[in-house]
């Protein structure tokens, strides 16, 4: 096993981390620093994993569902609803 899944976890975890130490300072954020430390251990996980070509198809399902969610995101600003 080559170390850059094992830095990614590692990166994930540290990320996470920091996301919920935020949360604690600031009370209004546990619902967004908990679906990023989710999302973030997600990905982290599917390094591990072994088979190529399934990595491959989750890495473009993850690519398309954050385009599709800052396109939605812009969409709501740009309508007036954010």
């Amino acid at each position: 096993m080559t170390q850059i899944p094992r830095i990614l976890v590692a990166g994930a975890v540290v990320y996470a981390a920091i996301a919920l130490v935020q949360a604690g300072l600031v009370s209004g954020l546990w619902l967004e620093t908990g679906a990023a430390a989710v999302f973030l251990g997600a990905v982290a996980l599917l390094s591990l994993s072994n088979g190529e070509k399934r990595l491959k198809h989750a890495e473009m399902r993850i690519l398309w569902i954050c385009v599709l969610c800052f396109a939605g995101y812009a969409i709501a600003r740009a309508g007036g609803l954010i």
